[in-house]
């Protein structure tokens, strides 16, 4: 068969394992598909476990300021300056409502605190449609139809590091290749998939 996503929402695949942001990929390939979200099958007995698919915020220690030729009022911040404010605006990410705001001046070196009347993780979740990281909003989540299976999920997943994502991911889909096509058994294709994953993690 072709791929998963084009297979489900032409509605020749009954079910997939996907992430949340793919479902607004399948509404907008076919609006007039008939399809539910449900939380991922788990074997009785065992604690319940996610796979965690996850971006994260990162501020770059050596970006150059390039001058604004057109603007002569335009004075380029220095490094240090500029890392200091982007490490304030992510911590204000994290904030909740009601909740104060000291903001540290990266020039002068003052400071002054702001109390903050909005939910700047609440507001951003609103407009992204994405299942939350913080527990208090993943509780508010689980009752939505969409997003519920998913923010559940985010309280059971596991992850791990990997070196380079995108060859792992290389690997593991040779792997669920070859069994589905039969040149290997399950057993097999995961101890070389462990072997290769094991030697990249090595280099």
């Amino acid at each position: 068969m072709h791929y998963s996503l084009d297979s489900f929402y032409e509605g020749t695949t009954a079910m997939m394992f996907n992430y949340s942001w793919h479902y607004e990929t399948v509404k907008s390939k076919n609006a007039k598909l008939n399809f539910a979200v449900a939380p991922i099958p788990q074997f009785s007995g065992n604690p319940p476990l996610n796979y965690a698919n996850y971006w994260s915020f990162a501020v770059t220690k050596n970006k150059i300021v390039t001058p604004d030729t057109r603007n002569q009022n335009f004075a380029p911040v220095d490094n240090k300056v500029r890392i200091h404010e982007a490490w304030e605006f992510l911590k204000f990410l994290t904030l909740k409502n009601g909740s104060e705001f000291t903001v540290l001046n990266g020039i002068s070196g003052g400071s002054k605190i702001f109390p903050l009347g909005i939910d700047p993780a609440k507001e951003y979740l609103k407009k992204t449609g994405k299942p939350a990281a913080r527990r208090d909003i993943i509780e508010e989540q689980k009752s939505d139809p969409v997003l519920g299976p998913f923010a559940y999920g985010n309280l059971i997943a596991r992850s791990w590091y990997q070196v380079e994502p995108e060859a792992i991911e290389g690997i593991l889909a040779e792997a669920i290749g070859s069994v589905n096509k039969g040149g290997s058994t399950i057993n097999d294709a995961l101890n070389l998939a462990s072997s290769r994953v094991s030697q990249l993690m090595r280099e």
